[in-house]
């Protein structure tokens, strides 16, 4: 009965202190304003910095999609520009390639997508040595 007794005294502790944690996150992060209030208050030579926010949000969001595919996790590169999506890395084959493509093409907004992955199928030994 006692180890019981400390197991769920553990357990109870471990819940509060998680609890804790997470509401000394959210008391930190930081409020947003709606989308309509935030755009008046930008002045209008801000232009130039929203235009590299969204270029970071598309990039985030492509990494996003490619850190959860299997076949694309951790191996593609990509940079964004105001009018572009620059795809580099390595993939063992060329579905992956073309998946990495179209999870870039959908969060895009309008980029021209540049594919220059290259393929390199797995290097597997003659079974026969």
């Amino acid at each position: 009965m006692k180890p019981f007794f400390r197991l769920t005294t553990f357990a109870f502790l471990s819940l509060l202190f998680v609890m804790a944690r997470a509401g000394a996150q959210e008391s930190k992060s930081p409020q947003t304003a709606p989308a309509d209030q935030q755009q008046a208050a930008q002045p209008a030579h801000a232009s130039s910095d929203s235009a590299a926010t969204d270029d970071k949000g598309v990039r985030k969001s492509i990494l996003t999609d490619l850190n959860n595919s299997h076949d694309t996790a951790h191996r593609v590169n990509v940079k964004v520009t105001h009018d572009e999506v620059l795809l580099t890395g390595t993939l063992w084959s060329q579905e992956a390639k073309d998946q990495a493509e179209k999870m870039a093409s959908d969060h895009a907004a309008g980029r021209k997508v540049t594919n220059k992955i290259s393929v390199r199928p797995p290097h597997r030994p003659n079974p026969g040595l």
